[in-house]
């Protein structure tokens, strides 16, 4: 088969053409359009001002349609207005001063109104220190001296410290002081400290262990019982005729013989039993009682970590949807009176009926609709707030935000080093490893012998009554015997039909399976931890880059809001640089509170979110010091004071 070249067009040459020339010619368009209406606010600006005055009062007399929404300042009838009107650029006529109302009614004007309400947050001020420093443009240190650009910047906290400290008469927590309503991040720490039920529930593992602890020791000391018994036996007998060998007094023999005896026996022994060698079993039962004790004080830690950290995210939570809420509402107000802008152009025949409805649009969806969402997520927020510390909430404008946890280390070299040896996950796996050791080692010493050393004091009583009648013969004797024992036994298992075997195999295995979940530990804190790093790292760097693109997008949305009262910028553009700016002014809120988030959940993986690293007023226990003193008073080497409180309600002002 022969093929041919033939030319053929080039069909994707001839499409670009055209859609060339199309672009071109909408460009033309909308430049003659734009060229038009300046020329058009150009005569308007230079005539007469009275006919202006004029307009401006019959623009001002003129009702809106009656339909209307629910929301202030909001106008949703889209009737085109009569026909006889007519597009000044379409067809060049000359009306009166339309560039008046437009001054009057404009973004311009409505925003000066506005800035009189608001002004500019002393955090704004922090953050562009340290976004830029001394590097601060000339042309935005300029704007910030207007006030129509700071009236278009959040309105947010400002962040003080992570801890306030406490007052020095709030030593502890109390019901009623747990109680009172929240105001920042301590009395919220301290009211779940004191209310959740989760942290309860972890406190009641200590309790067990210790109680663990009292059965290891109780092996180190003898063992006193106290046995005592009664025993009670009673016969009777009895012989009708002659008896030839009972006699009565007379010697006679006895007729009907009967014969009753009654016996007591009353016994008390004391018995001591003092284990004198068990192949090293009551030390390695008191060492695992030990692991278990401090494992369960590292995994009440952790618990208090994470409830601090469930608490601060809950609260961080609150307050950025309330400053969402916020920045929502400035969006809104914005939209607001870019359609009154609009309405009022439209009116003077200046304004599309479609940039006048975009702009309706754009009112209710992005910013009424916005609004009510944002004020559910803020009552949401509260109510989980609220069950989560079980306690009031203040009101809302007095909550203080926290800042950034910032005693964290400078590399990721350093905060490996810390996770491996503070993070309360792996210590509490590490404690479990060794229990578990100590187990085998408890196990293994039921092979080996058990020497015993028993001591026995005991009494008995016995009390015999006979009875012969007819004879009325009676006989009475009590007998009393003292006893006392001392013994050394030996015990050896030699079969327990596999008991002992079957033990030991299950404990080693627990150690294999605490090993592996010890490393497991480490691998995941490792990886979380360092996670965390990165995403504090890139939350610092993000906040600072979003606020800088949230600056120069109010320097736009300012600009277009002036090109918008001269007529120059569609209502398209302007709605486009209106929705990248609110964008901006959301990511930097959220990137403040991703910061504080990024930090605490670092420092939790360092054990640093707990009560006592952070100092805060409430119940207090320090594992080492309690174990101590425990242990002291059952071997008898300690003080003679009394044990101290598992959980020291004075932390302030203990004893050293």
């Amino acid at each position: 088969m022969k093929f041919e070249n033939k030319n053929f067009l080039n069909i994707e040459l001839i499409n670009s053409v055209l859609y060339l020339l199309g672009v071109m010619h909408c460009s033309i368009g909308y430049s003659v359009e734009n060229a038009q209406k300046k020329e058009v606010l150009g005569k308007y600006e230079n005539s007469n001002p009275e006919n202006s005055a004029s307009l401006v009062k019959d623009l001002s007399s003129e009702p809106f349609p009656p339909y209307s929404s629910g929301f202030p300042n909001l106008n949703l009838e889209m009737t085109d207005g009569p026909k006889e009107r007519k597009i000044p650029w379409a067809s060049m006529e000359r009306t009166e001063a339309v560039s008046e109302p437009m001054r009057r009614g404009g973004l311009r004007a409505q925003l000066l109104e506005l800035v009189k309400q608001r002004k500019i947050s002393p955090s704004l001020m922090e953050e562009l220190k340290t976004s830029f420093g001394k590097d601060l443009p000339e042309e935005l240190r300029n704007l910030l001296k207007d006030p129509s650009f700071t009236a278009l910047l959040p309105n947010v906290r400002p962040a003080h410290s992570f801890i306030t400290p406490a007052p020095p008469s709030l030593t502890r927590i109390t019901k009623e002081s747990a109680l009172r309503p929240v105001g920042n991040l301590t009395d919220a720490f301290s009211a779940a400290y004191y209310f959740n039920p989760e942290l309860e529930a972890a406190r009641k593992k200590i309790n067990l262990a210790v109680n663990n602890l009292a059965k290891a020791f109780s092996a180190i000391r003898p063992g006193i019982s106290l046995n005592l018994g009664h025993n009670q036996s009673g016969s009777f007998q009895g012989q009708k005729g002659n008896n030839p060998l009972a006699r009565d007094s007379d010697g006679l023999p006895v007729m009907d013989l009967k014969n009753r005896q009654r016996a007591w026996e009353n016994q008390a022994t004391i018995l001591a039993k003092q284990t004198l060698f068990a192949s090293g079993g009551i030390l390695a039962n008191i060492m695992k009682a030990k692991a278990d004790f401090f494992a369960s004080c590292w995994e009440y830690t952790a618990t208090e970590q994470n409830i601090l950290i469930k608490v601060l995210e809950a609260f961080l939570d609150y307050l950025l949807a309330d400053e969402l809420l916020r920045m929502e509402e400035l969006n809104a107000a914005t939209l607001h009176m870019l359609f009154k802008a609009s309405s009022i152009g439209f009116s003077a025949g200046i304004e599309k009926a479609g940039d006048r409805s975009l702009a309706a649009g754009q009112a209710l969806m992005q910013g009424d609709v916005k609004v009510i969402e944002a004020r559910k997520a803020r009552d949401s927020s509260r109510v989980k707030f609220q069950a989560l510390i079980g306690a009031p909430v203040d009101i809302l404008d007095q909550l203080i935000m926290p800042a950034e946890f910032k005693f964290l280390p400078k590399n990721v070299k350093i905060l490996k080093k810390l996770i491996l040896k503070s993070n309360p996950s792996i210590q509490a796996s590490s404690m479990v490893l060794v229990g578990k050791k100590h187990e085998v080692s408890v196990a293994v010493a039921g092979f080996l012998p058990k020497i015993e050393l028993e001591a026995s004091i005991s009494r008995r009583m016995n009390d015999r009554v006979q009875s012969i009648i007819p004879g009325r013969l009676s006989n009475q004797d009590i007998t009393h015997s003292n006893n006392a024992q001392f013994g050394v036994g030996l015990t050896m298992p030699i079969y327990d039909r596999g008991l002992t075997h079957a033990n030991f195999r299950t404990v080693e295995q627990e150690v294999k399976i605490a090993r592996l979940t010890l490393e497991q530990s480490k691998r995941t804190a490792l990886w979380e931890g360092v996670q965390q790093w990165n995403l504090f790292s890139a939350a610092l760097v993000n906040r600072s880059l979003t606020f800088r693109a949230m600056l120069f997008y109010t320097q736009a949305l300012l600009n277009a809001q002036k090109e918008y009262d001269a007529g120059v910028l569609p209502i398209v553009d302007f709605t486009r640089i209106q929705d990248s700016w609110i964008n901006a002014c959301r990511s930097w809120i959220m990137q403040r509170f991703a910061v504080v988030k990024a930090s605490v959940s670092v420092a939790g993986y360092l054990g640093r979110i707990t009560a006592k690293y952070l100092k805060l007023p409430v119940a207090l226990f320090n594992p080492k010091k309690y174990y101590e003193q425990y242990a002291s008073n059952w071997v008898g080497l300690g003080p003679d004071e009394e044990e101290s409180a598992l959980f020291d309600q004075d932390p302030l002002k203990r004893k050293e």
